[in-house]
């Protein structure tokens, strides 16, 4: 690639790969190792949040649902959701709709991704859970992510773009590469974070949102004082690319 007079940008969770790079970006501040780009030249670093890629229809809006009521969950693992954390939501759900300190929960909207192979035990889970609805694969998470209030999620794409529109997000850590940009959003208490999802349970889910419901008011103020994703990633992006050199590969 290089060799056809092409430069190479890398997208990267992590911090202990090898690359051939002269672009190297993530949406966690930590930096790359050095000795590990193989490049040329020394690459531009873009890290941190301001260069996360989050499509404009995520975009904060000023339009804030009416406070107090009853909270609307929305609950996303992704396309997969290969730990089954769909599953133990639901359960949580369930339980919740069961007990008094669930009385803070209105409608909840559960999405289940293509690639999602417990799709029929899913949605018979489901099945007499009540203000519970199924979302088969949307086209987008937008429309049900704009009128939810909290979401339980992973610690992927679906998070960072729910905390751009500026909503709790009580968050499980199902893969490694998750680990850097959810331990830095703890560090910012820009989260509630369930822990690895080997340990968590449907109990362990539902006195998480019990308790986001309780302390919602607070945790979105301190999303909107922090502000810290918006949906500008992508041209930032773009500026670093043109104003690099020509002939920075010669």
């Amino acid at each position: 690639i290089r060799d056809a007079g092409h430069r190479i940008l890398a997208i990267d969770d992590f911090r202990n790969r090898r690359h051939w790079a002269d672009i190297l970006v993530s949406d966690s501040s930590a930096p790359f190792d050095p000795a590990l780009n193989r490049g040329p030249v020394k690459p531009r670093e873009l890290l941190g949040a301001e260069y996360a890629l989050v499509d404009p229809e995520f975009a904060f809006s000023d339009e804030r649902l009416a406070a107090g009521g009853k909270k609307r969950l929305l609950v996303s693992y992704g396309g997969s959701d290969p730990t089954d954390e769909t599953s133990k939501a639901l359960e949580a759900v369930r339980l919740l709709r069961q007990d008094p300190r669930g009385a803070g929960l209105g409608e909840v909207d559960v999405v289940v991704g293509p690639a999602n192979t417990g799709r029929a035990r899913i949605i018979e889970l489901a099945k007499g859970i009540a203000r519970t609805a199924i979302h088969l694969a949307p086209s987008s998470l937008a429309p049900l992510m704009l009128k939810s209030d909290i979401l339980l999620t992973a610690g992927g794409n679906s998070m960072v773009e729910a905390l751009t529109m500026r909503k709790p997000c009580l968050v499980t850590l199902t893969s490694d590469n998750q680990a850097l940009i959810v331990a830095q959003l703890l560090e910012k208490r820009a989260i509630v974070s369930l822990g690895e999802h080997a340990r968590v349970g449907p109990g362990d889910v539902a006195k998480a949102v019990t308790g986001a419901i309780a302390d919602y008011e607070r945790l979105s103020e301190r999303l909107e004082t922090l502000a810290l994703f918006d949906h500008h990633g992508a041209r930032r992006i773009s500026e670093a690319i043109q104003s690099m050199p020509l002939g920075i590969n010669a």
